[in-house]
């Protein structure tokens, strides 16, 4: 069953410039990390060598 939401202009421009952001910070590898390297977390990150390395 298909079902359609109207939503303003204004909610779609905002949702379009924060996926922009975003992936804009994804490409130059601009995120936050923690204070210090934890291996349980970062030892499974795809990005642990670019934070620690």
């Amino acid at each position: 069953m298909a079902k359609r939401v109207e939503i303003p202009d204004e909610m779609v421009d905002e949702l379009e410039g924060l996926i922009k952001d975003v992936w804009r910070d994804i490409n130059g590898l601009r995120f936050e990390k923690l204070e210090r390297r934890d291996k349980e977390i970062c030892g499974h990150c795809d990005f642990d060598d670019i934070c620690w390395g």
